[in-house]
């Protein structure tokens, strides 16, 4: 039996009104247009989310990573960086999915600072917003889209041999050509390039990609065995020898202590960090700003027409089911809305202050 919730109507009025605000995209946005456009609506206009990702830890491994590496290049040195990633995995004792974390970010960490010890360039921000309008290329005097313009948050930027680079990090299940080849081609670098430009009036050279390649996830901590399944193998062992002996060992577990240096063994070799710098040049920032501009029109007439229909592709695509994909087989049910999803305003909370408040208190912590 389905437990309906009571929520608001969503009447037709309402959804006129949300029409009409304009449609703020960002590369990930734009992206989801060009893959699935009814998958594209539910997000980012509707502004749906599934009920389940309430329950999903809040601090999955590629945050963790972020938000380490966003303290370290806000000025913190490496004991802090350690210290914080500590402190936010302090239930790790109870928790093994978490101390499986901790292992690997700590190890990714610590490969990292070995291998960048010293860097050529400054950071002069860090999660920078860009933003402004989108502009017609054939028509400078225009105002732009009336209902759409673009956002982005770039991780950094950095001054480097005197100028201006976007700094972009990136964790990776694999380093290889057919990833940054997607690099270069990836409209994200085109346009964080064009909106720093309009956002702080300062040409930009290039985007610099800070590539690190995650442990493999066949690593992992060996749990040993028990005495007693130890003397059950040790008793088999026995059995099938002539001399009714066996010079078996217990497998004694791996400590979390032992696991993390294991993975630090593997990121030791250099081929799990790489740096790519991709130059921008006025022909790539002119075809980026006419692609966008198309696409902002393809946004504008689904918008007004309704025309967000779905890409049977992308149902089940990189092996698992879209998280829209019950909601879509039910033809839109409104019951299986209310059960499955909710409807969020999506804000952006600034973290680099309350890191920075944070190693700050680490610091007078250890101080005392």
């Amino acid at each position: 039996m389905l437990n309906v919730k009571i929520t608001t109507i969503d009447t037709p009025r309402k959804r006129k009104a949300r029409e009409t605000i304009p449609l703020v995209v960002s590369p990930s946005s734009l992206s989801l247009f060009r893959e699935c456009r009814r998958k594209f609506k539910l997000k980012y206009i509707d502004k749906l989310v599934p009920e389940a990702w309430e329950d999903a830890e809040p601090l999955s491994f590629g945050k963790l990573i972020d938000l380490a590496m966003e303290l370290r290049n806000d000025g913190a040195d490496w004991a802090v960086v350690l210290a914080w990633l500590d402190s936010e995995c302090r239930d790790r004792a109870t928790d093994p999915q978490l101390a499986e974390r901790y292992a690997r970010a700590v190890a990714l960490l610590r490969g990292y600072a070995e291998k960048y010890q010293s860097d050529t360039w400054q950071f002069v921000g860090v999660q920078v917003q860009v933003e402004g309008n989108v502009t017609n290329p054939d028509s400078p005097r225009s105002k732009g889209a009336k209902f759409v313009s673009f956002a982005g948050w770039l991780d950094g930027l950095i001054l480097w041999d005197g100028q201006l680079w976007v700094y972009e990090l990136k964790t990776t299940s694999r380093i290889d050509g057919a990833y940054l080849d997607s690099l270069w081609q990836a409209p994200q670098t085109g346009l964080y390039a064009l909106y720093t430009e309009r956002t702080l009036g300062i040409p930009v050279a290039g985007v610099l990609y800070d590539i690190c390649q995650k442990s493999s996830a066949q690593t992992v901590r060996r749990d040993g065995e028990t005495e007693d399944e130890f003397e059950a193998r040790a008793a088999e062992l026995r059995s099938i020898n002539k001399s009714g002996k066996t010079t078996a060992k217990r497998q004694i577990p791996e400590s979390w202590d032992e696991f993390t240096e294991r993975l630090v063994s593997i990121h030791a070799r250099p081929e799990m960090y790489r740096r790519e710098a991709i130059p921008i040049t006025l022909d790539r920032l002119a075809a980026v700003e006419s692609d966008l501009w198309m696409q902002s029109r393809d946004m504008t007439t689904a918008r007004q027409q309704g025309t967000f229909y779905r890409n049977d592709r992308s149902c089940l695509s990189f092996g698992r089911e879209c998280e829209y994909l019950a909601l879509c087989r039910s033809n839109m049910s409104p019951i299986i809305q209310q059960n499955l999803y909710r409807r969020i305003d999506e804000q952006r909370t600034e973290i680099v202050n309350d890191l920075t408040h944070a190693a700050l208190a680490i610091s007078a912590h250890a101080a005392n």
